[in-house]
């Protein structure tokens, strides 16, 4: 009884923190997106052993899932798996995000702004069918109309922008 209690409490202030936003922005932001994973989000980035060891060890690319180990002044140490062996890198911390991986179930139009449509000439960033590559969403952020927008990158062409609330997905484990 008292765990219901808590439940519906938790509803009620949850409730209370979204008023502003409208039903619908609200139903948007059912889906259950945790940003516990990492990614590489640059198209192809070449990794040293070492931050203070320069040479190329190997290259990967965007959408590459890692273990971060370590990040210290500009550097990230990670693990990653390739070709079945789990192997140790080093690199630019800025090209390592923690986002969610997804993949639509629609199309989808992916635009420089928040709030823009497709009437709005030169911001559209791009179009995505289901059959494209999976994309990153890096963050969630809402506009001042209170709708949900997720900022995300392309994994195929590094593309990145924002993409409404309401687009249909799946989270790829």
């Amino acid at each position: 009884m008292k765990t219901r209690f808590i439940l519906v409490a938790v509803l009620i202030a949850t409730l209370l923190l979204v008023g502003c936003s409208s039903a619908a922005s609200a139903e948007e932001s059912t889906n259950d997106l945790h940003y516990d994973r990492f990614y590489m989000i640059f198209p192809e980035i070449n990794i040293r052993a070492e931050p203070d060891k320069p040479g190329k060890i190997d290259t990967i690319y965007a959408g590459q899932e890692v273990e971060l180990i370590s990040t210290e002044d500009i550097w990230a140490t990670f693990k990653y798996t390739k070709d079945g062996e789990e192997r140790t890198g080093c690199t630019w911390a800025g090209v390592i995000a923690p986002a969610v991986r997804i993949h639509l179930l629609e199309e989808e139009y992916i635009f420089h702004k928040p709030i823009y449509d497709r009437t709005e000439l030169g911001l559209l960033s791009t179009w995505r069918e289901p059959i494209d590559p999976d994309l990153l969403i890096l963050w969630e952020e809402r506009d001042e109309n209170g709708e949900l927008w997720y900022y995300v990158v392309i994994l195929d062409s590094c593309r990145s922008g924002y993409m409404r609330g309401s687009a249909k997905f799946e989270i790829v484990e």
